[in-house]
Order: C-alpha cells, then sequence, then structure tokens
C-alpha cells in the first residue's frame, strides 16, 4: 500500500508566520508511474487470459463488447476520481473502493452472460490502475496547492515592505519549494524587494513624511541592487513632484487669502527636501517691498516661464518663498495662473520684444526709474492684451509702442 504525502493543506492557509521550516516528503511519488504503466500493460494481458474463457463462437462479439465496455470504464474511473478531489480522504483505498465497486458492478452486469467474467477481470484491472493514477494527480495537485500557498505568503509579506516576515516565508520552504543552492540569493532577491515595496508603501501613504527620512535613512534601510534602489529614486522622482505641487497649491492658497505661510508647513516642506533652508526662511520674513526692477524681472520670469509643470511648480515655489509682503507675493502668483492660460511662444514673444523696446530707449533712458516705471506698467498691460485678445491684437499693440523709438537720448543699457 503506498504511503501517502505527509503534509496538511490547512498548514499552508493560516495567517501566522511559520515557526520553522515546513518538510514535504516526496519519495511516495517515485515509482507510481512505473506502476501506472505496468498495470495498464496488464490490461492486455487480463483480456488475453479472459478471452480463452469464451468459446471461439462467441468471442468475436464478446471482444466488441468488451471494447465499448472500456469507455464505460473510463467514466467510471473519471468520476470517482473528480469527486474523491473534492473531499477530504484519510483511507484513500478504502474510500476508492466504496465510490467505484458497486459503479463497476453495475457496469459489469450489464454485460451480457458470455462477457461478465471477462468484463469482471478488466474491471478489477482498470479499477487498480485508475485509482493508482488518481492517487497519484490528488497528491501532485496538493504539492502545487502547497507551493503556490507558501509562494502567496511570500509575495504577500514582499508587498507589505515586510522584510523579516518575508525572510520566514521564503526560509520555510528551503529544500521543499527553494534548493538550498539558491536559498541565500533568493533571500537576497527577497529582501531587496521588501525594501523597494517599503519605501514604495511610505511615498504614496505620506510623501513629506517619506521625503524627510530618506534623506537620513542608513544603507541597511535601502535596497543593495540596482535595479530596486533605481525603482526606489523613481518612486522619491514622482513623490517629490507631488509633494511639491501640494505644497505649491498651499502657499498660493495662504497668500491669495492674505496669509503667512505656517511655519510649520514650511518647516515639513525643508526638512523633505522640497524647499531650501534659505527659502524657508525667507518665507517667513518681510525685508522691504519690491522695487520696480525687481518687479520687472519677477513679471518676465513669469512670462517666459516654460509650460511645463516642473518650472511652473519651481516659479510658485520661488515666489511664494519670497522675502516680500504677502500681497505683492499674491499680486505675482495671479500673474502665474493667468499667464498658464496663454501659450508660452506667445507670452516670451511679448516678454522679448518688451524688453528690446526698453533697451532701445523707447521708454525712456535704460535704467531711468521713469523709464522701468514704464516698462513695469507696460508688462502688465501686455499679458492683458494677449490673454484677453490674442496673439495678433498684442502685436498691433507692441507695434504701437516702437513708433515712439529715437525719442530718447540712451547712454547705458539696462541688464
Amino acid at each position: 500500500m503506498l504511503v501517502p504525502m505527509a503534509i496538511q493543506m490547512k498548514e499552508w492557509g493560516m495567517l501566522s508566520t511559520p515557526a520553522a521550516s515546513v518538510s514535504i516528503p516526496t519519495q511516495g511519488l517515485m515509482g507510481w508511474g512505473d506502476v501506472a504503466a505496468d498495470l495498464g500493460a496488464g490490461l492486455g494481458s487480463v483480456l488475453i487470459g479472459t478471452s480463452e474463457l469464451l468459446n471461439e463462437r462467441n468471442r468475436v462479439t464478446a471482444g466488441g463488447e468488451l471494447a465499448a465496455f472500456s469507455a464505460d470504464l473510463r467514466k467510471i474511473g473519471d468520476e470517482t476520481a473528480a469527486e474523491l478531489s473534492r473531499r477530504e480522504v484519510k483511507d484513500w483505498d478504502y474510500a476508492w473502493e466504496q465510490l467505484s465497486a458497486p459503479r463497476f458492478a453495475e457496469a459489469v452486469a450489464g454485460l451480457s452472460p458470455q462477457s461478465r467474467a471477462a468484463g469482471a477481470e478488466l474491471a478489477s484491472a482498470y479499477s487498480m490502475r485508475a485509482s493508482v493514477m488518481a492517487r497519484r494527480d490528488r497528491e501532485v495537485a496538493g504539492i502545487a496547492r502547497a507551493r503556490n500557498n507558501w509562494q502567496q505568503r511570500v509575495e504577500s509579506a514582499v508587498s507589505a515592505g515586510d522584510e523579516e516576515s518575508a525572510d520566514r516565508w521564503l526560509q520555510s520552504g528551503a529544500q521543499t519549494f527553494v534548493p538550498s543552492s539558491q536559498l541565500e540569493s533568493q533571500r537576497n532577491h527577497v529582501r531587496n524587494r521588501a525594501r523597494a515595496a517599503r519605501w514604495r508603501n511610505a511615498f504614496r501613504q505620506d510623501e513629506m513624511n517619506a521625503l524627510t527620512m530618506i534623506q537620513h535613512a542608513d544603507a541597511d534601510s535601502l535596497p543593495d541592487s540596482e535595479n530596486e534602489m533605481r525603482q526606489v529614486e523613481e518612486e522619491r522622482t514622482l513623490a517629490k513632484s507631488r509633494a511639491g505641487n501640494h505644497f505649491a497649491q498651499y502657499l498660493t492658497a495662504s497668500l491669495l487669502s492674505g496669509r503667512t505661510p505656517d511655519a510649520t508647513e514650511c518647516a515639513k516642506a525643508r526638512d523633505a527636501g522640497i524647499i531650501t533652508p534659505a527659502q524657508y526662511d525667507s518665507a517667513q520674513q518681510e525685508i522691504c517691498s519690491l522695487s520696480s526692477e525687481e518687479e520687472c524681472e519677477w513679471m518676465r520670469r513669469i512670462d517666459e516661464c516654460p509650460d511645463e509643470e516642473a518650472p511652473r511648480r519651481d516659479l510658485v515655489l520661488s515666489i511664494g518663498t519670497a522675502a516680500v509682503p504677502v500681497a505683492q507675493r499674491a499680486d505675482l502668483l495671479r500673474r502665474v495662473e493667468r499667464a498658464a492660460g496663454v501659450p508660452a511662444a506667445d507670452r516670451r514673444a511679448l516678454s522679448g520684444q518688451l524688453f528690446c523696446l526698453y533697451r532701445r530707449g523707447v521708454f525712456g533712458c535704460p535704467g531711468d526709474a521713469h523709464a522701468v516705471h514704464r516698462l513695469c506698467s507696460l508688462q502688465q498691460q501686455g499679458l492683458c492684451v494677449l490673454a484677453d485678445e490674442g496673439s495678433e491684437a498684442s502685436a498691433r499693440w507692441l507695434k504701437s509702442l516702437g513708433s515712439a523709438a529715437g525719442t530718447w537720448v540712451c547712454y547705458s543699457d539696462f541688464a
């Protein structure tokens, strides 16, 4: 009698981590193929032997009947195996006999009298072979389920970033699902994947906190493989972009409502690397109002800012943390919002031509307070024309400004 494999499938359904390695003896499977083959070959001998029980006159009829009978035996064997696969079976041979014997007997009884003896021999031999094959398939399927459950436990721990649990589950399958020669390499692979997953989860749950943590992380908390470390850096970049956008929105909302950005929120952004320490310091103080030259340069930066998200975010962070009065920061941020609705190429063209006119002395001698103030006023007016009336209207407007060229005598250029 074959010895059943010593594994309880429920062991792999536990929620807790196993304390020791689980061993699945597989020696019971060895030789089953040979046994089944021998039994299969024996069926031919059964037919030959039983055919001697028949007289010459009935052999042809019985042979055809037994050939059709073999299809019935296969069906009974398949149905019995399928039903037992859904049961918890402790004594396989007993369960097989109890379930299949009445069905085989009924099939034999349906044969003609002269074929029943041969049919009974054939049914007995087929039942033995079908039992062996079904039992083998059951045990192989059991190992596959056990391996799948074990693999799911490992992957679940890895996805959760639980490095220690993933390692324990991996080692529980040593020599059963993982060859000893591959264990250390697999442990290293699982460890790196778990570390990468832990940072990925941290970045997605609390970006600011994770960005702060990774700046002070030691080597033991980071993957030591190039592939997983690249994944962590990619997640870090995405998290920094998202966190930067959120903080830029916070700065805009605060300043547009007339409030100085909260020092605690600014400190979080500084610690996460969203803003620099210098920006953090300047965000909390107001040195003095912008001069006309400074205001012109800020508006020029806004008008010539690319359409991409990152440059615009960096510009908002620079404005939001500038050491100037809240009201002036708010005005610049409103310009950023308005400029975002105008194509960058049109904004750059307008800005460039205005400064070209300024340097040519159209608005007065470059560097003179009156000329700078005039430029500042025209920058504000020009964006309104471009945003409200379009590029053709702004081109006509610029052309009208150029008609005043040559009125002033210029001695220096405004840098």
